[in-house]
Protein backbone atom coordinates (compact mmCIF):
# COMPACT_ATOMS: atom_id res chain seq x y z
CA UNK A 1 0.00 0.00 0.00
CA UNK A 2 1.19 3.56 -0.49
CA UNK A 3 3.66 5.22 1.81
CA UNK A 4 1.51 8.03 3.13
CA UNK A 5 0.38 9.79 6.25
CA UNK A 6 -2.72 11.50 4.81
CA UNK A 7 -5.43 10.02 2.60
CA UNK A 8 -7.60 12.68 0.96
CA UNK A 9 -10.76 11.48 -0.77
CA UNK A 10 -12.68 13.30 -3.49
CA UNK A 11 -15.94 12.40 -1.78
CA UNK A 12 -18.67 12.86 -4.35
CA UNK A 13 -16.44 11.61 -7.17
CA UNK A 14 -15.99 8.31 -5.30
CA UNK A 15 -19.63 8.09 -4.23
CA UNK A 16 -20.65 8.33 -7.90
CA UNK A 17 -18.60 5.17 -8.60
CA UNK A 18 -20.85 2.97 -6.42
CA UNK A 19 -24.41 2.71 -7.82
CA UNK A 20 -26.13 2.29 -4.42
CA UNK A 21 -24.31 5.26 -2.90
CA UNK A 22 -24.99 7.37 -5.98
CA UNK A 23 -28.71 6.52 -5.74
CA UNK A 24 -28.79 7.79 -2.15
CA UNK A 25 -27.29 11.19 -3.01
CA UNK A 26 -30.49 12.91 -4.10
CA UNK A 27 -32.63 11.94 -1.08
CA UNK A 28 -30.15 10.73 1.54
CA UNK A 29 -26.81 12.53 1.02
CA UNK A 30 -25.76 11.92 4.64
CA UNK A 31 -26.27 8.20 4.11
CA UNK A 32 -24.09 8.24 0.98
CA UNK A 33 -21.32 10.12 2.79
CA UNK A 34 -21.55 7.75 5.76
CA UNK A 35 -21.29 4.72 3.47
CA UNK A 36 -18.07 6.07 1.96
CA UNK A 37 -16.71 6.94 5.40
CA UNK A 38 -17.56 3.52 6.83
CA UNK A 39 -15.90 1.85 3.85
CA UNK A 40 -12.55 3.70 4.13
CA UNK A 41 -12.45 3.83 7.91
CA UNK A 42 -10.61 0.50 7.94
CA UNK A 43 -7.62 2.23 6.28
CA UNK A 44 -7.61 4.83 9.04
CA UNK A 45 -7.95 2.22 11.77
CA UNK A 46 -5.59 -0.47 10.48
CA UNK A 47 -2.87 1.60 8.79
CA UNK A 48 -3.18 4.63 11.05
CA UNK A 49 -3.54 7.03 8.14
CA UNK A 50 -5.12 10.43 8.69
CA UNK A 51 -8.22 10.41 6.47
CA UNK A 52 -10.09 13.38 5.03
CA UNK A 53 -13.21 13.16 2.88
CA UNK A 54 -13.74 16.36 0.92
CA UNK A 55 -17.16 17.34 -0.42
CA UNK A 56 -18.65 20.30 -2.27
CA UNK A 57 -20.46 22.48 0.25
CA UNK A 58 -22.88 25.36 0.08
CA UNK A 59 -22.15 27.38 3.19
CA UNK A 60 -20.32 30.69 3.48
CA UNK A 61 -17.07 29.05 4.61
CA UNK A 62 -15.18 25.77 4.60
CA UNK A 63 -16.45 23.52 7.42
CA UNK A 64 -14.89 20.50 9.08
CA UNK A 65 -16.71 17.68 10.85
CA UNK A 66 -15.37 14.65 12.73
CA UNK A 67 -18.03 11.94 12.25
CA UNK A 68 -16.29 9.40 14.49
CA UNK A 69 -15.21 11.95 17.13
CA UNK A 70 -11.59 11.45 16.03
CA UNK A 71 -9.48 14.43 14.98
CA UNK A 72 -7.66 12.29 12.39
CA UNK A 73 -10.83 11.37 10.47
CA UNK A 74 -12.64 14.34 8.93
CA UNK A 75 -15.27 15.52 6.54
CA UNK A 76 -14.38 18.82 4.89
CA UNK A 77 -17.08 20.75 3.05
CA UNK A 78 -15.97 23.49 0.67
CA UNK A 79 -17.61 26.89 0.86
CA UNK A 80 -20.22 27.79 -1.72
CA UNK A 81 -17.58 29.70 -3.68
CA UNK A 82 -15.07 26.83 -3.88
CA UNK A 83 -15.18 23.33 -5.29
CA UNK A 84 -14.04 20.26 -3.41
CA UNK A 85 -11.28 19.94 -6.02
CA UNK A 86 -9.96 23.39 -5.12
CA UNK A 87 -9.96 22.51 -1.43
CA UNK A 88 -8.10 19.26 -2.15
CA UNK A 89 -5.53 21.11 -4.26
CA UNK A 90 -5.02 23.65 -1.45
CA UNK A 91 -4.64 20.88 1.13
CA UNK A 92 -1.90 19.26 -0.94
CA UNK A 93 -0.07 22.51 -1.67
CA UNK A 94 -0.22 23.56 2.00
CA UNK A 95 0.79 20.17 3.42
CA UNK A 96 4.12 19.81 5.21
CA UNK A 97 5.17 17.03 2.85
CA UNK A 98 2.97 16.59 -0.23
CA UNK A 99 4.77 13.37 -1.16
CA UNK A 100 3.15 11.70 1.85
CA UNK A 101 -0.37 12.66 0.76
CA UNK A 102 -2.53 10.36 -1.37
CA UNK A 103 -5.54 11.77 -3.20
CA UNK A 104 -8.17 9.20 -4.14
CA UNK A 105 -10.25 10.27 -7.13
CA UNK A 106 -11.05 9.19 -10.67
CA UNK A 107 -11.09 12.85 -11.78
CA UNK A 108 -8.18 13.02 -14.25
CA UNK A 109 -7.81 16.80 -14.02
CA UNK A 110 -7.57 16.66 -10.22
CA UNK A 111 -5.12 13.76 -10.44
CA UNK A 112 -2.84 15.74 -12.76
CA UNK A 113 -2.97 18.83 -10.56
CA UNK A 114 -2.11 17.05 -7.33
CA UNK A 115 0.60 14.98 -9.01
CA UNK A 116 2.19 18.24 -10.18
CA UNK A 117 2.11 19.41 -6.55
CA UNK A 118 3.98 16.31 -5.42
CA UNK A 119 1.15 14.17 -4.00
CA UNK A 120 0.37 10.60 -4.95
CA UNK A 121 -2.91 9.68 -6.62
CA UNK A 122 -5.09 6.62 -6.37
CA UNK A 123 -8.08 5.53 -8.43
CA UNK A 124 -11.26 4.05 -6.97
CA UNK A 125 -10.06 0.62 -8.09
CA UNK A 126 -6.73 1.05 -6.29
CA UNK A 127 -8.56 2.29 -3.21
CA UNK A 128 -10.69 -0.89 -3.37
CA UNK A 129 -7.48 -2.91 -3.14
CA UNK A 130 -6.21 -0.94 -0.15
CA UNK A 131 -9.52 -1.34 1.69
CA UNK A 132 -9.53 -5.08 0.97
CA UNK A 133 -5.94 -5.43 2.21
CA UNK A 134 -6.78 -3.62 5.45
CA UNK A 135 -9.90 -5.74 5.97
CA UNK A 136 -7.84 -8.93 5.57
CA UNK A 137 -5.22 -7.73 8.01
CA UNK A 138 -7.89 -6.70 10.51
CA UNK A 139 -9.49 -10.15 10.33
CA UNK A 140 -6.08 -11.73 10.85
CA UNK A 141 -5.38 -9.50 13.89
CA UNK A 142 -8.74 -10.40 15.41
CA UNK A 143 -8.15 -14.17 15.17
Amino acid sequence: MPDCDHLILDGYNLIHKVPQWKAWLSKFPDRAREALADWVRVIHDVDGVRTTLVFDGKGPEVTIEHPFKDETFSYVFSSGGLTADTVIEQMVVNSRNATLAVVASDDRMLQQTVLASGAQVMSKLELDGWVTSCERRLKHYLK
